[in-house]
């Protein structure tokens, strides 16, 4: 990684450069390139990130299941073992409310 310094040093190096070009258009011409070619490629870098971040969120919504969500009740049993008669809840031993369901 660049660190700021660095990349001070190199546009003060690109306007000694300019300056050292006798030619006031050609040395505007250098300097504007530069400043052109440094903006593309931040914006390119920052296309390529928005689409990283638009498929890994795509990603995510296709392929996190509804089963793998947690809904928290008030008791604390588990959904459904009163409804089901679940044996884990009914001989006492501790229940896994907060565990997600198990990957088939």
């Amino acid at each position: 990684m660049y660190e700021r310094e660095d990349l001070l040093d190199t546009l003060r190096e690109v306007h000694q450069v300019a300056r050292s070009i006798p030619i006031p258009a050609a040395r505007g011409a250098l300097v504007n390139a530069y400043h052109v070619g440094f903006s593309a490629t931040l914006n390119h870098l920052m296309d390529i990130g928005a689409v990283v971040a638009f498929v890994g969120a795509l990603c995510a919504f296709a392929l996190v299941r509804q089963r793998d969500f947690v809904i928290p009740t008030g008791a604390g049993a588990p959904p459904g073992a009163a409804a089901h008669g679940d044996a884990a809840t009914t001989t006492g031993a501790p229940a896994d409310a907060g565990m997600p369901a198990a990957h088939a």
